[in-house]
């Protein structure tokens, strides 16, 4: 089943401004990918939002590569499954008991390998995050520009 998201895909400054490269080619083809987006980066997206306790709330969530999703400082799941950029996996996730009244705080920890292999289409320069969080049948939150936007320097080498 697809969804028609009404958030956007969201990212950093330093991948904002790239093309993305396409990486598919026959396993024994000589071929050279020219990736300039940095290798294992670590992204942080936040956000309050108001929201109702109670309320059945389910978040639609996916990025590129990975993503770890954070609903008031509790971890909450991970994904989205592998998939190639013309067919993105999301994942559908109950929140309802994450979500207290008032304002509530969403973190997602995403992560871009960069690296071309058989796990993720990586290397192609795209990252992202796209989520809609749904309270009762109604967008409450939906991914955009105003979302916080950091590195997270924890993984760095030293």
């Amino acid at each position: 089943m697809t969804r028609n998201f009404q958030g956007i895909w969201i990212t950093s400054q330093k991948f904002a401004g790239l093309e993305p490269v396409n990486v598919f080619h026959r396993q024994l083809d000589k071929i050279e990918i020219k990736s300039t987006a940095p290798q294992n980066s670590h992204i942080l997206f936040r956000r309050k939002f108001p929201a109702e306790a109670e309320k059945k709330t389910y978040i639609y969530i996916s990025a590129d590569d990975y993503y770890k999703l954070y609903i008031n400082g509790i971890f909450v799941c991970q994904g989205p499954a592998p998939g190639y950029p013309s067919h993105y996996y999301y994942n559908k996730v109950e929140i309802t008991d994450y979500i207290k009244d008032g304002n509530n705080v969403i973190a997602v920890h995403t992560y871009y390998q960069g690296l071309i292999n058989r796990v993720w289409v990586s290397g192609d320069d795209r990252h992202g995050l796209i989520l809609d969080v749904e309270q009762e049948g109604k967008i409450i939150l939906s991914s955009d520009e105003s979302f916080l936007c950091t590195y997270h320097t924890g993984f760095e080498e030293m």
